[in-house]
Formats: C-alpha cells, sequence, structure tokens
C-alpha cells in the first residue's frame, strides 16, 4: 500500500474514495485495538488520518473505539 498504492493518489485506487479504502481501513484500524501507529509508512499514515477526517468517521468506527478503549492498559508485542 505504501509503495504503490498510496504514492501518487490520495486513495487507494486513485483520485476518489472507493469501497476498498473503508474495506482496508476497517482491517488496519484493529491495530488501534493494541497500539499500532503507522509511522512507518508516511503514505499509508497520511491515507488513514484522511480517512480519520471524514465526518462520520467516529459514528462509524465508534464500536471499534469503545472495544479500543477497553484494551488500553496491557501492553501488546507489535511487529
Amino acid at each position: 500500500m505504501n509503495d504503490h498504492m498510496l504514492k501518487r493518489d490520495p486513495w487507494m485506487c486513485g483520485s476518489t474514495i472507493t469501497i476498498a479504502d473503508y474495506f482496508a481501513s476497517g482491517i488496519l484500524s484493529l491495530g488501534e485495538l493494541i497500539g499500532c501507529g503507522f509511522a512507518d509508512w508516511p503514505n499509508v499514515d497520511a491515507w488513514y488520518k484522511r480517512l480519520q477526517a471524514l465526518p462520520n468517521w467516529r459514528q462509524a468506527n465508534a464500536g471499534l473505539y469503545a472495544w479500543a478503549s477497553g484494551t488500553k492498559g496491557p501492553e501488546y508485542m507489535r511487529a
């Protein structure tokens, strides 16, 4: 994703957000449960921040954030 899909374009399939962006964000957002970040992949990080800035992101992901707040505290192994 970082070096090919998001290197030139703001969204996974070009200049317009598609279902591919929503699908991939659902998978990557699970990393928030254990404190993963995307700083090592700047294009992915910028893309994920664009998604998080969408007007309905917080509301649509309320369940994820509630779950993530319940997992805070223990240290998880991250690769």
